[in-house]
């Protein structure tokens, strides 16, 4: 066996890639079936009985091209009275060649001739004539012509659909690549013997090497090639003109042909059959540098993921992988550019890949589709792609991306391609930065629903589903921001009836209309008011906690039960003792905080506490007073200082308190506070302190913060009197 690099067969783009598998198609199929392929370092290695100059000998002379007619296309060189561009002379060249290298062309074109009189055509065919001529060109045609048509093409029992890697059923706009195929043998070969032209030679060996020759000629690649197109800036003047080898366009048509399509019907669907191509997806906005959010409006056709593997393959190898060529996410099949990323992080793809290369098909220069690189991505485990599965719960990311081409304000599809950008990344490269950033996205995303006017519910997005708790776990980066962050968005209070208020029913409006209250409905404007520092979040919190625990506590919205009310906080987590010294300092980034708390939000909450609590010895200062008493009134759980009640001493809730702390009235609530604790048979050690009013609401923002037990009694022993002994 031989090893030859090709350094003309590159990855990218699309033509090269192609090319290389035609290279291995035609090797195998015409010379050496135990010929094999990988690639190696960004360049194809054929592996073969062929040496270098083996292989330029058996392309220039004994290759025999796979026939690639388009009868069907008005511009496929069968119609009576085209035009005068030359097009139907490719076909009768071809036709009257005596070649055996164009035997199978001959043969094919008689066939689909015989098709055409068959239906009395002389023009193109439209409609449902079309779909007869193509399906009596599938039964008759002979055997060397059907690759060509599995891949042009899919016939399903509705209609003729078409693969995106060969446009419109072989054309793409009108550019036919049946024509332009036979054109360049013409160039290539002497029709009448079929020997190879005098520039041939030359030709193949850059296409095949990488070798730079002068005089290529010029011509339309298509979508394969879109740095080949010419046009503004491709050359030193202002405008260029296409230069193509012709055997790089004739060797990627061939290995276009190891990608087969077929029609096929999803799972328990009785409807209609659907296009099924080797690794082809729908396209999702993101993942890639230059996307923008109405990308996918209809500027894109499609997007195929082109394997890359660096084991030697033999054809028959190649042609399972790609006849089964799918990726699944889960239990399904990877529908769209998302979760083809998902199912490449899980590896649930075929093994034996080491790399996709990313193509989408999108609309440029002009009206014209281009094959563009959107980027690769590595086959390789990432546990934390899977928490994406609770993201795309009961397909809530696939709704979302087929939402997007609707009637979506731009900033909401702004905040949904931003979305898909972030699991693109965490999906690529892993880390706590990637699945905070989906975090603060789905967050940010989530927010701009609620200012959606809810014309029509059938319509309107879907509420993210409940993230699972592994996404908190994962995320914690050890920081002051995160910590207070998820202690405030895990929180839930329950008053004195054990009603539970969460933080999500608080600033979500999809779960708030949810609710009957009478206070939601009256304050739609308050909820939807949007919030870009924790410290306002807290202080927004607090008072919709205020108004909903103790004032409507019962349904005659009687405020005097508050007076026997007991503040009960539940959370997941219990900030840090440092934590809590920084928000008072105000020594938090507050937007980074209040960023990370909006998709913290949608988190569920997990039943297990994380936080921790540090050994005295590492306390470094104590809170100020001030919030030690304000604190202690609204502690979440009894109060336990000295020994005297087991349990701990419950602490009735005073609104006021807080009340007048929002309204930056520091000493009143401070006084207040000191007088509760009083009556709750604790003695204060201050009854007043000076605190001006932006401490005031700062303290109050942070009473909401859920405390340890030892950092509880640190603030107690702050400001209590130890308790006097009964036999004292």
């Amino acid at each position: 066996m031989n090893e030859l690099i090709l350094d003309g067969c590159a990855p990218f783009p699309l033509a090269s890639y192609l090319k290389a598998l035609g290279l291995l198609r035609l090797v195998a199929e015409q010379v050496d079936p135990q010929a094999r392929g990988a690639w190696d370092r960004e360049r194809f290695r054929l592996s073969s009985r062929l040496d270098a100059e083996g292989l330029v000998h058996f392309l220039l002379h004994d290759y025999r091209p796979t026939p690639v007619v388009n009868p069907w296309n008005g511009d496929g060189g069968f119609d009576e009275g085209s035009d005068d561009k030359g097009t139907p002379n490719s076909v009768a060249v071809l036709e009257a060649s005596r070649s055996p290298r164009f035997e199978p062309y001959r043969r094919t074109i008689a066939s689909a001739r015989r098709a055409r009189q068959r239906l009395g055509l002389v023009k193109k065919p439209d409609g449902k004539q079309k779909a007869r001529l193509i399906a009596l060109c599938r039964a008759t045609f002979p055997e060397e012509a059907l690759p060509w048509l599995d891949t042009a093409l899919v016939l399903t029992p509705e209609k003729a659909e078409y693969p995106p890697l060969l446009g419109a059923g072989g054309c793409d706009g009108r550019l036919d690549f049946s024509v332009n195929q036979m054109t360049r043998l013409s160039k290539l070969f002497q029709t009448s013997d079929g020997k190879p032209d005098n520039d041939a030679e030359n030709l193949l060996r850059a296409a095949l090497f990488g070798r730079t020759v002068p005089g290529v000629p010029g011509g339309a690649f298509g979508q394969f090639s879109p740095h080949r197109a010419g046009g503004a800036n491709a050359s030193t003047g202002f405008d260029g003109g296409s230069q193509t080898n012709p055997w790089d366009f004739v060797l990627a048509l061939e290995g276009a042909m190891l990608l087969t399509a077929s029609a096929s019907r999803r799972l328990q669907d009785q409807g209609s059959s659907h296009l099924s191509a080797p690794f082809n997806v729908r396209p999702v906005s993101g993942g890639y540098a230059s996307s923008g959010p109405d990308d996918y409006s209809g500027g894109s056709r499609a997007e195929t993921w082109l394997p890359l593997w660096s084991r030697s393959a033999s054809l028959a190898e190649l042609r399972q992988l790609f006849s089964e060529g799918r990726a699944r996410v889960g239990t399904r099949l990877a529908g769209n550019s998302l979760d083809f990323a998902r199912a490449v992080a899980g590896l649930g793809v075929d093994r034996g890949l080491t790399e996709f290369q990313r193509i989408g098909f999108q609309e440029r220069n002009g009206q014209a589709y281009l094959a563009i690189s959107l980027g690769r991505f590595q086959v390789a485990r990432n546990a934390q792609a899977s928490l994406v599965d609770s993201l795309d719960r009961d397909g809530w990311l696939q709704d979302l991306g087929r939402s997007t081409g609707g009637n979506l304000p731009a900033s909401v599809r702004r905040r949904v391609h931003q979305l898909h950008g972030a699991v693109f990344d965490l999906c690529r490269v892993p880390g706590r930065a990637a699945i905070q950033k989906v975090l603060i996205t789905v967050g940010a995303l989530h927010r701009s629903f609620a200012l959606l006017p809810i014309k029509d519910p059938w319509k309107h997005p879907r509420p993210c589903p409940a993230l699972d708790p592994r996404w908190a776990r994962q995320a914690d980066d050890g920081s002051a921001e995160y910590d207070a962050a998820a202690a405030l968005a895990g929180l839930a209070v329950t008053n004195a009836q054990g009603a539970r208020t969460t933080m999500r029913w608080l600033f979500d409006p999809t779960e708030a209309s949810r609710s009957s209250t009478r206070w939601v409905k009256e304050r739609q404007d308050e909820i939807l008011r949007p919030a870009d520092d924790l410290q306002q979040i807290a202080r927004i919190a607090l008072a919709r906690l205020l108004v909903l625990q103790f004032m409507k506590s019962t349904d005659s919205g009687d405020p005097t039960s508050s007076a026997t009310a007991t503040w009960r906080d539940v959370s997941s987590r219990r900030v840090r003792l440092e934590t809590l010294q920084a928000w008072l300092n105000s020594e938090l980034d507050w937007r980074r905080a209040a960023d990370l708390f909006w998709g913290l939000l949608l988190v569920e909450p997990s039943r297990q506490e994380a936080g921790s609590e540090p050994p005295e010895d590492t306390v470094a200062s104590n809170p100020p007073a001030g919030f030690s008493l304000l604190k202690l009134c609204f502690a979440g759980r009894p109060i336990r200082h000295g020994s005297s009640e087991p349990d701990g001493i419950p602490v009735p809730c005073d609104p006021d308190i807080l009340l007048a702390a929002l309204a930056g009235q520091g000493p009143r609530a401070v006084s207040r506070a000191a007088q509760r604790l009083r009556s709750s048979m604790l003695a204060p050690l201050l009854e007043e302190a000076w605190l001006p009013p932006h401490l005031s609401r700062r303290f109050a923002s942070a009473v909401l913060l859920p405390l340890d037990d030892r950092t509880l009694g640190l603030l107690a022993r702050q400001v209590l009197r130890p308790p006097t002994p009964v036999n004292a």
